[in-house]
C-alpha cells in the first residue's frame, strides 16, 4: 500500500469538495489507514469501525434483498451526513459532511478519487 499517495488523494479530494469535510479511507476489519481531519471533534479510530461494520451490514441486507453487492452508501442525520464508498473486497473510503452538501459533486469528485486510487493500485 502506498499510504503517502493515499493520503494525498484524500487531501485533494477533500480540497474539491466546497464544504467543511473530514475523509477516511479504512479497511474491512476497521482499521484506519488514511484520513483527513478538518475540525469533526470524534475519534476517527472508532468511526472507522463503525464504517467497517456498516459495510458488513448493509452488504448482508443486500445479499437478503437480492439487489446485490453494495458500493455506495449514505447515512443522513439532523446536522450531517456520511457518505461510505467500497473501494475494494478489503477498503473503503469514507466523507462526513454537513446536510447542505452538494451531493452531485461530491459524488463527481469521489468517483474520480475513486478511479485514481484503483488505476493506481493504491491500495
Amino acid at each position: 500500500m502506498r499510504t503517502e499517495l493515499l493520503q494525498k488523494i484524500i487531501e485533494n479530494l477533500s480540497d474539491s469538495i466546497p464544504v467543511k469535510n473530514t475523509i477516511l479511507v479504512c479497511s474491512k476489519d476497521g482499521d484506519l489507514i488514511v484520513q483527513t481531519d478538518h475540525g469533526i471533534e470524534v475519534d476517527l479510530k472508532r468511526v472507522a469501525v463503525q464504517v467497517a461494520t456498516m459495510l458488513g451490514v448493509s452488504s448482508r441486507i443486500g445479499t437478503s434483498l437480492n439487489i446485490g453487492t453494495n458500493i455506495e452508501l449514505s447515512l443522513a442525520g439532523k446536522t450531517g451526513r456520511i457518505f461510505v464508498f467500497k473501494l475494494n473486497q478489503n477498503f473503503c473510503l469514507a466523507i462526513v459532511a454537513p446536510n447542505d452538501c452538494n451531493i452531485a459533486i461530491l459524488n463527481i469528485v469521489t468517483s474520480r478519487a475513486i478511479k485514481t486510487i484503483l488505476a493506481g493500485e493504491i491500495i
